[in-house]
């Protein structure tokens, strides 16, 4: 990694499902890095309705709750986060808000794929992330 990859402190990893940000994370972990998935920050991430009122995902999402329903961060909560981590951090995660939040990294990565190779990974039996198994979630 380049030097002033190093020297930021808050590191944005983001992409579509499937583009390898769990694997990513496990990487740059076993690296000696100190990385977080935005998914397990429960006071970053939450589910809200179009009101924009936090509501938690039911046991068998189905097609009408994700359309009425979206997966955000939480502004403030992420910033609290970040200013408490102690030496720097990659945060790998995806939000329907992310531009709302960008500014508060010092750097942001994208990691892109096709289409072809998205659906792939997104149907691998081992994907450990539930997002995306389903027909209705691609």
């Amino acid at each position: 990694m380049t030097d002033s990859i190093l020297k930021a402190s808050k590191i944005l990893i983001t992409g579509p499902p499937g583009c390898g940000k769990t694997t990513l994370t496990t990487t740059l972990q076993a690296a000696g890095y100190h990385v977080a998935d935005s998914d397990d920050l429960n006071a970053v991430v939450h589910w809200s309705d179009d009101r924009g009122i936090n509501t938690p995902p039911p046991e068998h999402v189905g097609v009408g709750w994700l359309r009425k329903h979206h997966f955000v961060w939480h502004r403030d909560g992420l910033r609290q986060w970040l200013t408490e981590q102690k030496k720097p951090i990659f945060l790998c995660g995806l939000a329907e808000n992310i531009f709302d939040c960008i500014d508060l990294f010092d750097h942001a990565y994208y990691l892109a794929l096709d289409d072809a190779v998205m659906l792939k990974r997104l149907q691998q039996p081992e994907r450990a992330n539930p997002l995306g198994k389903t027909v209705h979630q691609r």
